[in-house]
């Protein structure tokens, strides 16, 4: 099954979830999320890119983003948000990140584990964080809709091959 067969059941029954897991399967399959973002087509590091923040966001707040090392991708995080319509949600990220010790965010776990080193113990690693991930929480934007919605508009992209490699 390809993308356009995701894309094709999903115009049958509705289920946004399911396209969006199952595109993403497809994507994981080809091995997308081990490519480089600079061998990757623009319009596919948006997808991985919207992947990676709304996941680590969902799964672990804000702060996961940074913990996990994904630090070096938030600002390609926001420009992808951007990207697909979340602008609501891209603006919230981007609130996050400039708040971060005064605009000085973690792009690296080992950074991450330096800044935690030098703040005092209890302190907020990522000031009103509890706040900004309930704004992001409750933005209307439908990230699995944007999500199908972008690769619909843009599936011969997606279609093979969705990794290019550099000229030698």
């Amino acid at each position: 099954m390809g993308i356009p067969d995701a894309l094709e059941r999903y115009e049958a029954d509705q289920d946004v979830v399911e396209a969006v897991l199952a595109i993403w399967r497809i994507l994981c399959d080809r091995n997308v999320i081990d490519v480089p973002a600079a061998y990757l087509r623009p319009e596919i590091s948006v997808i991985v890119l919207v992947r990676l923040a709304v996941d680590q966001i969902n799964n672990g707040g804000i702060e996961a983003l940074f913990y996990n090392g994904w630090g070096k991708c938030a600002e390609g995080c926001v420009k992808a948000l951007h990207d697909i319509g979340a602008h609501k949600k891209a603006a919230v990220l981007q609130r996050a990140m400039d708040t971060y010790w005064g605009g000085r965010y973690p792009r690296t776990s080992t950074e991450w584990k330096e800044l935690v080193d030098v703040n005092r113990e209890g302190e907020e690693m990522i000031p009103r964080e509890e706040e900004l991930e309930e704004i992001f929480y409750r933005q209307s934007e439908d990230t699995d809709v944007l999500f199908v919605r972008y690769v619909a508009e843009n599936v011969d992209v997606f279609e093979p091959p969705v990794i290019e490699l550099p000229a030698p």
